[in-house]
């Protein structure tokens, strides 16, 4: 349980530092200048879901890309790559 928890935070981190919500909040902000609290939260929730679905398939695409030319993801990873 201690590993997958310390996995767990390896790759939030990770996301953490790739989306960097603390940089972007501004430019947000100011983009929905305009809008209501509710349609900032339907922008906020689309923003979220599409990064998400982006991310989700990268993943998953890497994989396949690593294992259809042979190679394994472990070995990727321990080379500090993944």
């Amino acid at each position: 349980m201690e590993a997958i928890l310390g996995h767990a935070l390896s790759v939030f981190a990770g996301f953490f530092a790739i989306v960097n919500p603390i940089a972007n909040t501004p430019v947000i902000v100011g983009m929905t200048a305009g809008q209501t609290e509710r349609e900032r939260r339907a922008i906020a929730f689309r923003a979220l879901a599409t990064a998400f679905i982006i991310l989700f398939f990268a993943v998953i695409g890497v994989q396949m890309l690593i294992a259809g030319i042979g190679g394994a993801v472990a070995g990727y990873q321990l080379a500090g790559h993944g």
